[in-house]
């Protein structure tokens, strides 16, 4: 879906910026990951004790 998307854009407003845009939006993905990281590791890490993974 999102190589159809991304291809679908490239067409309409051109490949630099439909790479530009992609770019763009991966760094905000990975800043809202990180923003995230430390309670997804807290909701996670009952679940690991219970699973002697810790």
């Amino acid at each position: 879906m999102g190589a159809l998307f991304w291809g679908w854009t490239a067409e309409h407003v051109g490949t630099p910026a439909a790479l530009t845009t992609c770019g763009v939006v991966l760094l905000l993905a990975s800043a809202l990951y990180m923003t995230n990281i430390a309670s997804m590791r807290e909701q996670v890490q009952p679940v690991y004790s219970r699973m002697n993974l810790s």
